[in-house]
């Protein structure tokens, strides 16, 4: 169930972010980049092989990259 949750998160989390580079998000191409691989990471085809939310919230929390949880949608549209 799981592996299943990643994946609609990571298929919902690609079609709302659309490749953006979002100064309000990123501050910087490595952590936009980090961002977009733990994205892909749900998306493996190998449920196996698919990150878990825990873990990727756990890595985008934390240093280097030190994301902020979001306090509000910073897109008006989908």
């Amino acid at each position: 169930m799981e592996q299943s949750n990643a994946f609609s998160v990571g298929y919902l989390a690609k079609m709302i972010w659309r490749d953006e580079q979002c100064p309000y998000l990123f501050k910087d191409t490595m952590s936009m980049i980090a961002f977009s691989t733990k994205l892909n990471g749900f998306l493996n085809e190998d449920p196996t092989m698919r990150l878990s939310l825990a873990s990727v919230v756990d890595d985008l929390m934390s240093p280097p990259y030190n994301f902020k949880a979001p306090d509000s949608c910073f897109r008006g549209t989908l």
